[in-house]
């Protein structure tokens, strides 16, 4: 299995969603893949806001431990393809929020069963079809900006922040002249 999952999260849309990965038995956040140590960097709810971009959703029970060899000053992960990688979206300036994103390359059936969960779980709450890209300095053309984009879920409080002031950007990466707009045609 080899499939990802695109969206938009606020911190409150992580934090429903981060409550739906824990609810599993033993799993777990990690820091990672690069460590300060050989030890897995647990990540708890509390210590999100500090937490790294780049996260791992590991399961104890099938896994239990992830190793790490030293490399260049720090550990790096070497058996995390029994994980599942979690990159958060991230807010710039409280003007730019950044798509984040679920992604698994396994052929592991339960880690195949439990991507299948979280992206069930986004896909009830979030919606998709909800935004189309645009690149502003070009004119607007057929494809500027492009159709609503099916590929990509937007949580309701990343709607929220985005649609209650002016100015703030959804992005793919934080420099990216291409910028989300709530798509003429869908309905708030």
């Amino acid at each position: 299995m080899r499939s990802q999952v695109r969206f938009f999260m606020d911190a409150m849309d992580e934090r429903c969603f981060v409550g739906a990965v824990l609810k599993e038995p033993h799993t777990f956040l990690i820091n990672g893949p690069h460590w300060k140590s050989s030890a897995a960097p647990l990540v708890s709810t509390q210590d999100l806001p500090s937490a790294d971009s780049y996260l791992m959703i590991w399961n104890k029970a099938e896994i239990p431990r992830l190793r790490a060899k030293k490399m260049n000053g720090y550990w790096e992960a070497y058996n995390d393809a029994k994980t599942i990688q979690f990159l958060r979206s991230q807010l710039w300036d409280d003007a730019i929020l950044t798509e984040g994103r679920i992604a698994v390359t396994t052929e592991d059936e339960d880690i195949g069963r439990r991507f299948k969960r979280l992206r069930r779980v986004i896909q009830q709450v979030f919606r998709n079809e909800i935004v189309c890209w645009i690149h502003p300095s070009m004119p607007r053309t057929e494809k500027n900006p492009t159709p609503p984009d099916r590929s990509v879920w937007v949580g309701p409080g990343a709607l929220a922040w985005f649609t209650n002031k002016a100015g703030r950007k959804l992005k793919q990466e934080r420099n990216a002249l291409t910028e989300a707009i709530v798509c003429p045609q869908s309905a708030q």
